[in-house]
Parts: structure tokens; C-alpha cells; sequence
């Protein structure tokens, strides 16, 4: 069995961005703004996917996997852009500590992105 998915597999262009800490001109409250990391291809796969009420309203979760190139700095402080999801970065994974690959398994917002 071989580690990488190879170029083929990654077949899904995603956006890494990073929160930076920003402050108005009259240096009121800090306030995080995000900022592209990294653009670079992934596989995406769905693990798992649940629903639940909160607050009276019915919310859907999903978790999926995305598989990219090693990068040493991506963080589970930064967040995924896929298409029109939000995906917050849950943890990040370098299998068998090779350094060739990360799999950044991730958890969806409700929300659409900017």
C-alpha cells in the first residue's frame, strides 16, 4: 500500500487561510480577519456526518479528510475553503512523520463562504 494519493487523487483545488490579529485606527478590540495561506490541490473524503438539534434548530455536521502535500506550517488554527464551505481545521496529521503528506481532517460550519 503507498502513502500518497499521487497527483491524480488530488483532484480538489482548496484554500488554506490563516487568522491574523487586526485592530482599527483607533485601536479598538483586536479582531481576527483571515488571509490566504495556501492555494493547493487535495482529495477530499467524507468520514462521517451527523444531525442534531440546538437551540431548536436542526444542525448538520460533517467530517471529512483532505489529503495535500506537506507543508510544516498549516495548523489546526487555520481554517479550509472548499468551494462554497467553510471547513475548521480539527487536526492536523503527518503520517508516519514523512513529511510528504498531511491529512487535515476537518469538520464543517453552517455557514457560506465570503
Amino acid at each position: 500500500m503507498t502513502l500518497l494519493t499521487g497527483a491524480g487523487r488530488r483532484d480538489k483545488r482548496i484554500t488554506i487561510q490563516r487568522p491574523i490579529e487586526t485592530r482599527g485606527a483607533d485601536f479598538s478590540d483586536p479582531q481576527n480577519q483571515w488571509v490566504t495561506y495556501l492555494d493547493i490541490w487535495a482529495s477530499i473524503e467524507p468520514l462521517q456526518g451527523r444531525e442534531y438539534v440546538l437551540n431548536r434548530e436542526q444542525q448538520t455536521e460533517v467530517t471529512v479528510r483532505m489529503r495535500v502535500l506537506y507543508f510544516p506550517a498549516v495548523t489546526n488554527k487555520m481554517r479550509v475553503i472548499y468551494r462554497d464551505k467553510i471547513y475548521q481545521i480539527v487536526s492536523v496529521i503527518d503520517p508516519f512523520e514523512s513529511h510528504e503528506e498531511l491529512e487535515l481532517m476537518c469538520s464543517d460550519f453552517e455557514q457560506p463562504a465570503p
